[in-house]
Order: C-alpha cells, then structure tokens, then sequence
C-alpha cells in the first residue's frame, strides 16, 4: 500500500535514487545521474543544529532536529498529502504559513502523477469540503453542525472520531483512531470515489467502510436552487413548497440544474414567513457570513411590532446606547437587523428569565 509519494511527477527512471537530507534540513531526491528531482522546499532555519530523517509509526515522514522529543518538525509529509489521509493527518488550510492540506488522485492505479479528482477544505465562507473533477465541482461536504459534516451519517462508530478545528490561524478536519490495533484511511481514488477503508486481516486487504457518493443525491447541485433530493422519490427531485420549476420543460426531461423559482412574490409581514425544514443537508456555505463569537448556541430576538411609530433613525440609536452598556447583570446585545419592515434585536438568552420575575413576581404585569 503506497499512501504518499513525494516525486508525483518527475519519476525516477532507474533503481539508482539517492534520498539525503542537507545541512539546512531539506530532503532531497537524486535520480542516478545526481540530479535532484525533488525536494522538500522547508522553509525553517535549522541553523547549526544537526537534523535527521524519520518515518514515524503514525506513517509520516518527518525532519526534526536530531534532540527532538515533541513535535517540533522541521518538515513533515503529514503537511503535503496525495491521495490518502491517514488518522492524525489535517486536512485542511493554515491560515498563518498558508499550507492547504489536499487531497488529489491519482491518474491510474499504476500512476502517481495527479489524476482529474481533488477535494480540499473551502475556506470561502464558513468553511466546508468539496470534490472537483477538473474544474466542474462534484460533491460538497458539510458544513460543520458541531458533531459532523452535513450530510455524514449521524451515528457513531466504534473506529475512529472526528474533530473540526476553526479560528484565526487554521481549518482543518481530523480523525482519530479509537483502536489503534485497526488500520484505517480515507483514500480518493483514480475514479473520484471518496471512502474509508480498513484493514481486513482474514481477506488481507483493505474493504470500504464508508463511501461518501452513497447516491444520487450527493452530487453537487443536482436539483438546483430551492430544489430539494430525496433518493427514495421518483423523480428524485422535486421543488420545496411554494416553489415551482424554472425551466419546465428541462426539468421535466431529467435536467434539475435550473433549479425552482416562488410561485409568487415574497410578502414579508402577512401571510409569508419561516419555514423549518429537518433532516435535510444544510445549503451551500461559501457565501455566508458568520461570527465565531457566537457559536452555536440559543439566542434571545426581539421584534418591533408592525403597529410601532419608531423610525430607523429611532432604533439605530437605541442599538448604540445598548451597545454601550456593558454591565455582568445585563443581557448582552450581539446584533440587529434592520432590513425593510423587519426591524429585530438579538440577545443572549436567559433560560431562567428576567430578574424582574423574581424581584416581584410572575403576575407584575398582569
């Protein structure tokens, strides 16, 4: 099992090879004539400070400084996958050193070089994964809910765990092994399936435990915009309520792609409003906003009634002096909204209610 090759595309031509590490802590492959094919690029400054090569237990190949007893790598493989992430290995983009994490496939089973399928971590929005092949997006993986990826079965499994890891200095999804007895990686394959395989000792070779394109409906855009894909319809997809197909007549011929449009315009404030939908893979992330300070947690909005005489002008004053009053025993304000008629405040939210109930009662205003 090859699951990381450094020269992918300038393959030596004979047994010959040489593999040195420098004085200033590079790798560097010579092919029979002394030419260098490859090499690691390392950007750390060793100084004086001998280093060595290793191959660590965990599959990665590291430069360290030969005194070395953390993690202090001067390079490691780990950094730079192929087509294999192996348990330990980020996936995903450091966002200070600007090192993105990968997945590309090979061409052939038999040929390391690049193949036509990668799949990294989107850092365009709130972050989340996709496959490409060529330039024609495949799948999207995600968004992080808080315990998987949208879309990812649910229920836990007793091999490995996942971790996401999203702030100012990088993104990045991991996984660990619960047994470490067990050989598992997520591979991409020549043919752009996606999936984890383990190790299966009596067949002595390695089966799918998991394979993301599962079906239909985990192509990308398939039923287009407001459109929604339920593998268990046929057709598999259809509009959501109060939408209908753009273009009639490709989407009754199999072409889901143009996507579905309202039936009739939004009118906010009367009859239309919020819809929940459940058990569906949230949308397409990349042009989002989001605030890390808020995280995922419950959330107190207050709404301007449609009868109220405030003004804007009124209520963006109110959202300043608000903002200015910061005290441990009042409720925090975290934002607003202020688009068309809806005029709203969001506030941290108080399970226990307001003190006002506890001071004089739960009748004060009745």
């Amino acid at each position: 099992m090859v699951v990381w090759v450094a020269n992918r595309e300038t393959p030596l031509t004979s047994t010959t090879g040489v593999l040195k590490v420098n004085s200033n802590g590079m790798l560097l492959l010579f092919s029979g004539n002394n030419t260098v094919i490859w090499s690691s690029n390392s950007s750390v400054s060793v100084g004086n400070a001998p280093v060595v090569a290793k191959l660590l237990d965990s599959g990665n190949l590291v430069v360290c400084y030969d005194s070395s007893t953390n993690e202090d790598f001067v390079w490691q493989s780990f950094d730079y996958p192929t087509d294999t992430l192996l348990a330990g290995m980020k996936f995903g983009k450091d966002l200070v050193t600007g090192v993105d994490r990968y997945l590309t496939s090979w061409k052939s089973t038999d040929d390391p070089s690049p193949g036509l399928y990668v799949s990294w971590m989107d850092t365009n929005g709130y972050p989340q994964a996709f496959q490409k092949r060529g330039s024609v997006l495949q799948l999207r993986f995600g968004p992080w809910t808080g315990v998987r990826f949208s879309g990812f079965p649910s229920k836990p499994n007793p091999i490995y765990t996942y971790d996401f890891v999203f702030n100012e200095k990088e993104v990045y999804s991991i996984f660990h092994l619960i047994n470490n007895s067990i050989m598992s990686r997520v591979y991409l394959s020549p043919e752009g399936n996606e999936m984890r395989l383990n190790w299966i000792d009596p067949a002595q070779g390695w089966m799918p435990y998991l394979v993301t394109t599962v079906d239909m409906c985990a192509q990308y855009g398939l039923c287009g915009a407001y459109g929604i894909c339920n593998i268990n319809s046929s057709p598999a997809c259809s509009c959501m309520e109060g939408f209908e197909p753009r273009f009639p007549v490709q989407w009754n011929a199999g072409n889901w792609s143009g996507g579905c449009q309202r039936e009739k315009s939004l009118n906010c404030g009367n009859e239309d409003a919020f819809r929940k939908l459940s058990g569906v893979k949230l949308p397409d992330t990349r042009h989002s906003w989001y605030d890390l300070r808020m995280g995922l947690r419950e959330i107190a909005v207050k709404r301007l009634s449609e009868t109220s005489t405030q003004g804007l002008d009124e209520f963006m004053n109110e959202v300043r002096c608000i903002h200015r009053l910061l005290h441990r025993n009042l409720v925090k304000l975290l934002g607003f909204c202020a688009q068309k008629h809806e005029i709203m405040l969001i506030y941290e939210y108080m399970p226990n209610r307001s003190l006002d109930t506890f001071l004089f009662g739960k009748n004060i205003f009745e």
